[in-house]
């Protein structure tokens, strides 16, 4: 079976908008992510045979099943998740049961309250980890990091990343750093100035979107992006325990 054209022409590969993430049928609606085989989002299970998947089970719901198992178990695809927040997902199944309605689920368990970056108010830009430890690197290296929760801010002339997981390496006879410490960013005055001001002026926050090694380096990659406009209760209650404690981090900073 041909992987379909994806219509990408609204978003590029990190603008992410502000409506409920939710699945169509690739040939009968619009989308902008195919998550069908053979793609990163395909189901690996299936009950049929002749199909791109690797594994055969007894029914589809135990496909969809084995499914949500299979990527719970897989940090660096539950960390891509936030890739998919907010847009439209194109399978084969819509409107009957599919994978696409665990993606759905899992993205409203890990990310509920996702900073999500939209057209025309995002800034994009990549900056280098500073002072980053060798074990460090080996585990960012690895996809061992998680910064979901995390976000920067601006602390002695200084943006500074609060609340990223960066894991211990195993294998180190001792590990030099800890998995939540603060991490200085990479940035010249005129950086800084930039991003700290679009937070002050436009009442942005900064968040992270990708971390990664590159060439050596630690490398990380933020956004200066609006919260969502629409909230359950449960994102709400989140957002005011975030926003409390980064304000209580901030008057302990100054």
């Amino acid at each position: 079976m041909t992987q379909p054209k994806v219509n990408l022409s609204f978003y590029s590969n990190l603008e992410i908008n502000t409506n409920t993430t939710k699945v169509v049928h690739c040939k009968k609606s619009e989308y902008d992510v195919y998550i069908g085989r053979p793609s990163l989002w395909g189901n690996p299970f299936s009950s049929k045979d002749k199909t791109l998947a690797k594994f055969r089970v007894a029914s589809k719901s135990e496909a969809i099943q084995s499914y949500e198992e299979w990527i719970e178990n897989q940090p660096q695809l539950i960390e891509e998740l936030k890739t998919l927040k907010g847009k439209i997902l194109g399978c084969w199944c819509k409107p009957k049961p599919c994978h696409g309605d665990v993606i759905v689920k899992l993205i409203e368990k890990y990310y509920p309250n996702f900073m999500s970056p939209t057209p025309g108010d995002t800034t994009l830009n990549q900056f280098i980890l500073d002072n980053v430890t060798s074990d460090e690197l080996i585990a960012i290296r690895d996809g061992k990091v998680n910064i979901k929760d995390s976000y920067a801010i601006e602390k002695n002339g200084e943006l500074i990343l609060i609340n990223s997981h960066i894991a211990y390496y195993k294998q180190a006879s001792y590990s030099n750093h800890g998995p939540t410490d603060e991490r200085k960013l990479l940035l010249n005055k005129r950086e800084i100035n930039k991003l700290i001001g679009k937070i002050q002026r436009d009442g942005l926050t900064i968040v992270p979107t990708k971390m990664y090694f590159k060439k050596g380096k630690a490398k990380i990659e933020l956004a200066v992006a609006k919260g969502k406009k629409q909230f359950d209760k449960r994102a709400v209650k989140k957002s005011r325990d975030w926003n409390r404690d980064k304000a209580r981090y901030i008057r302990k900073s100054s």
